[in-house]
């Protein structure tokens, strides 16, 4: 009888971890600020920005890292990585900063892009290592949609 009590800490703790984990709601995408050119080149150039968000989950979280790539209307815009570990307050905005390695072979159509339309097709795909009280998984980074240039570029 006293094996079994002594397992349920751990069954408690396991419990608490898997029920908050299973409700994490996505962190929604409020803006970008900051745009900076720390390098550029015509091999290799850097762009650097904030991405404001808001985390609508109670807790908070952190995020330790993230990579992935972007992409403007169909074209490899490039790749994208956040190098910061970011606590993450529950039901707040906060911001990310971001790295991205620009894919020069495009640059030139994406920088066309951005002149000529209103609004531009985005997409982000990539991964972030998120965690809570020692326990961290990879989510999936999705994001698909129209985002309006004037936000971004002023004209």
């Amino acid at each position: 009888m006293w094996k079994n009590w002594s397992l349920l800490p751990l069954l408690v703790m396991a419990l608490i971890l898997v029920s908050s984990c299973s409700d994490f709601k996505k962190p929604e995408l409020r803006g970008v600020e900051n745009i900076q050119s720390p390098k550029l080149g015509t091999r290799q150039s850097v762009l650097s920005f904030e991405l404001r968000c808001y985390n609508p989950n109670k807790s908070r979280f952190r995020l330790k890292h993230a990579k992935g790539e972007a992409w403007l209307e169909g074209q490899k815009f490039g790749d994208f990585r956040i190098d910061s570990s970011i606590l993450v307050p529950g039901r707040s905005e906060f911001t990310i900063p971001v790295i991205i390695d620009l894919d020069m072979k495009n640059a030139l159509k994406n920088s066309a892009v951005l002149l000529l339309k209103d609004e531009v097709e985005v997409k982000i795909e990539g991964k972030a290592r998120l965690g809570k009280g020692g326990f961290y998984f990879n989510y999936p980074i999705l994001f698909e949609g129209k985002q309006p240039v004037s936000q971004y570029i002023k004209k």
